[in-house]
C-alpha cells in the first residue's frame, strides 16, 4: 500500500489513479538513477583499465 500524493489517502501499490480524488500517481525519477549507474559503471572501467598493459600514458 501506498499514499496518494495529492489527498494521502491509502492506495494500492499498482494503482496509476487515486480511487478518491482521481489525480495520476507519478512514478519515480528515473534520472537520478541512470546517473549513478553510468557512474558506477565508468569507475569500475576506470578501474579494470588502470593496471591493463598499453593503458593511458600518465
Amino acid at each position: 500500500m501506498k499514499q496518494c500524493r495529492e489527498c494521502e489517502a491509502v492506495i494500492p501499490d499498482d494503482a496509476k489513479l487515486c480511487p478518491h480524488c482521481r489525480v495520476a500517481q507519478k512514478r519515480g525519477d528515473w534520472l537520478p538513477q541512470a546517473t549513478l549507474v553510468g557512474l558506477s559503471i565508468a569507475a569500475a572501467v576506470a578501474v579494470l583499465f588502470e593496471g591493463c598493459p598499453g593503458g593511458p600514458i600518465g
